[in-house]
């Protein structure tokens, strides 16, 4: 449950996060996002020393949660260089576009 919970958490993170206003505020969702990552990777490794999953099955799921750190911290500092450049040309974060792809 607490799991489940935690990967509920980091899709939620990374959606209100593009939702908001500025650059800054989008990173700190990204960051607790990754925090709940961390949570999910934490609690794989118990599930699979307590014999709740198969080795095979915790080798899987450890290499989609890889993938997943790598992609996240991509965009992490996507948003921390757009926040970057945006802060030193003056911009107004409230007026800048959406970074939909």
């Amino acid at each position: 449950m607490q799991m489940r919970k935690a990967a509920v958490s980091l899709v939620s993170d990374i959606a209100e996060g593009e939702g908001r206003i500025t650059p800054g505020e989008w990173r700190q969702l990204l960051s607790q996002a990754r925090g709940s990552l961390f949570e999910v990777q934490a609690q794989l490794i118990a599930s699979n020393r307590l014999g709740y999953i198969a080795p095979e099955l915790h080798a899987k799921l450890d290499e989609s949660v890889a993938e997943i750190a790598r992609e996240l911290n991509a965009l992490i500092r996507h948003v921390a260089q757009r926040e970057r450049q945006h802060s030193r040309a003056g911009v107004a974060t409230a007026d800048l576009p959406s970074t939909k792809h």
